[in-house]
């Protein structure tokens, strides 16, 4: 019996632009960002991974008592929505140490100084950023 031998001709290369966007609003699975309700319903996106260990939070350096009580009550919510403890949460209180980062980046209090001015943090909830 022969053997089937496929190959290509020529070797496909793509390469996306660091400027580029890709547009996945018809994809199947696609929700717009920021989405309450995902988060609401789910914990989503924090609770793409259970542990929470694609989730930074940044905190103020001395929280008060409602601040501490809107962390470890949405911990909480994602733990009970995964089934999994919030093992690997990065929580902080340098908001520098997220610029940058491919992280779901989750801010309890005021915006730190330094992001107030980046035009991709914002309220959750403050719906479509786009022009027009």
């Amino acid at each position: 019996m022969d053997n089937c031998i496929t190959f290509q001709p020529v070797q496909n290369h793509v390469v996306i632009g660091d400027d580029s966007t890709i547009d996945f609003s018809k994809y199947y699975h696609f929700i717009p960002m920021p989405d309450l309700r995902a988060f609401a319903n789910a914990g989503f996106p924090f609770s793409r991974m259970a542990d929470l260990s694609q989730t930074i939070t940044v905190m103020p350096k001395t929280p008060n008592e409602a601040q501490m009580e809107t962390l470890l009550n949405t911990v909480g919510f994602i733990g009970a929505q995964t089934g999994f403890p919030a093992i690997n949460l990065t929580v902080t209180d340098d908001g520098s140490t997220i610029q940058g980062k491919d992280a779901d980046i989750m801010i309890i209090g005021g915006i730190p100084d330094k992001l107030k001015d980046d035009k991709q943090i914002g309220p959750a909830g403050a719906g479509d950023r786009k022009a027009g």
